[in-house]
């Protein structure tokens, strides 16, 4: 349900990134979840389990709808995130291998860094003495690294690709193959 609620917003974010640009709109996404991850965790732990129950216990509709609320707003910054994405992909690699560099580099963000939460977690978890505060936050070290470390590499080193003119890359490419074939009529 929350899904469907936040769809619109990855239109809205994507369009936004065309007026403003796709950086502004990335990092602000990615703040968003910077403040939004640990708090969002820690209310739904308050939220839905306040008197920290280790057993299955049912939980009134009210927090419920609490919770959606919070997993909202959490879906926006997504949107925030991955809204302008698609574009932004589009635009920082060159025509020839556009659509390779796109797979590839999504496939394996998604794989090794996504794919991987679950055994860092574990590793962090086993690896270092936690506190009792800290144990059920311990989950959230490696997403919350992970934010930072994108927010770190999109204002140092990622250029904003905002009104990239996709057309002048293709008319040379459309130039030297024009070019290339009339060399080899000749020969």
């Amino acid at each position: 349900m929350v899904t469907l609620c936040s769809a619109y917003f990855y239109q809205y974010f994507g369009a936004l990134s065309d007026k403003i640009g796709r950086k502004k709109v990335l990092i602000g996404g990615l703040v968003s979840s910077l403040i939004l991850i640990p708090t969002s965790f820690y209310l739904f732990m308050q939220i839905g389990n306040p008197d920290g129950l280790t057993e299955v216990h049912a939980i009134s509709t009210e927090a419920t709808l609490k919770i959606m609320g919070i997993s909202f707003l959490l879906s926006v910054a997504g949107a925030a995130t991955y809204g302008p994405l698609g574009a932004f992909m589009l635009e920082i690699f060159p025509t020839k291998i556009r659509y390779t560099s796109m797979g590839f580099a999504q496939n394996m963000g998604n794989g090794f860094i996504g794919g991987a939460t679950t055994f860092v977690t574990e590793l962090i978890k086993t690896s270092f003495l936690v506190s009792a505060f800290m144990a059920p936050f311990i989950g959230l070290i490696y997403p919350v690294f992970l934010v930072v470390l994108a927010i770190i590499v999109n204002v140092l080193f990622v250029p904003e690709t905002y009104k990239t003119d996709l057309t002048e890359e293709e008319t040379a490419d459309a130039a030297n193959a024009q070019a290339n074939s009339g060399d080899l009529l000749e020969v």
